[in-house]
């Protein structure tokens, strides 16, 4: 299963890089839209990087604690991260944020939300609720691979957008 995880992770990640590039040479640089888009591919490919040597740690049994902890803690800092630098760039740029900020925003809130609950019931109350464990395994990928397909929509829309101000 953990494969099937990171495998559609790659998936996504590449799907975002992607879109973040045509996006930026084709439209526009400096939106809300390519602004969102370029954090989201950078945040996704940082974390699935990490994600992936995080894992090959679990087998340590030394420093199992130390690595569940270090999990669940890095990725609510990474998405803590993400809605921080997504705000302030929007703020020091005096952009108005994009239905698409906005919505990736709330992807983001979400499933901090997710790892949080999982983080405080797993690994503080060493409690295993399936509801929980359910959310984070097929929530967070299916809100991942959600938002790409959304990025992949915006693309499609301003490219189209931009070809008939241009006719």
């Amino acid at each position: 299963m953990v494969d099937l995880l990171f495998t559609l992770g790659d998936w996504v990640i590449a799907a975002n890089i992607t879109v973040a590039i045509l996006y930026l040479v084709f439209i526009n640089s400096s939106n809300s839209e390519a602004k969102t888009l370029v954090l989201l591919a950078l945040i996704n490919a940082l974390m699935q990087y990490w994600g992936g040597y995080l894992t090959g740690l679990f087998g340590v049994e030394e420093t199992k604690d130390l690595v569940r902890h270090t999990w669940y803690l890095s990725f609510i800092a990474a998405d803590l991260l993400f809605l921080c630098l997504l705000v302030s760039f929007h703020r020091n740029s005096k952009t108005t944020p994009s239905r698409f900020a906005i919505i990736v925003s709330l992807s983001f809130l979400t499933i901090l939300g997710i790892q949080s609950a999982r983080y405080i019931t797993s690994v503080l109350l060493n409690l295993d609720l399936l509801l929980i464990a359910f959310l984070y395994t097929n929530a967070i990928t299916s809100i991942n691979i959600c938002v790409a397909v959304y990025s992949l929509i915006i693309l499609i829309s301003s490219f189209n957008s931009s070809r008939k101000q241009v006719v």
